[in-house]
């Protein structure tokens, strides 16, 4: 790192870069826990409760992140890849996120092979469990 780096501003990006990409992705689970207690609200029920399913999937979130996160640490301290090693995946995630992007695109449809989609059976029994 240069001798003459902002370190709050590199602290302030990888914040704001990272409280987006969490919004951006988890917007939606919150917001599902929340809209049964919406409903709840709206009908005039019982809301003495209505912080608990809030405070349940970020205190969930934030003892599965913790983990994730040692865990990973602790691999990462034990695998150490060479310069040359870290370079290549680094290209090789680049054309991979590339295919995906052009796939949804849907520029051509060789890119649909970049896209990883879980077993039939597993979205099958996903499927049926979202309907009951």
């Amino acid at each position: 790192m240069p001798a003459n780096s902002n370190l709050f501003l590199i602290f302030l990006t990888g914040l704001t870069t990272g409280g987006l990409s969490c919004l951006a992705v988890q917007g939606g689970l919150l917001a599902s826990v929340i809209s049964p207690t919406e409903e709840k609200i709206n009908k005039k029920l019982q809301t003495q409760n209505q912080a608990l399913p809030i405070l349940a999937f970020l205190i969930s979130k934030l003892i599965a992140y913790t983990i994730l996160g040692a865990l990973l640490g602790f691999l990462g301290t034990v695998i150490t890849l060479s310069p040359i090693t870290r370079g290549w995946f680094q290209i090789a995630i680049a054309v991979y996120l590339i295919g995906v992007a052009l796939s949804m695109l849907e520029v051509h449809p060789i890119f649909r092979y970049f896209i990883i989609t879980p077993p039939k059976f597993l979205s099958r029994l996903i499927k049926d469990q979202s309907k009951s």
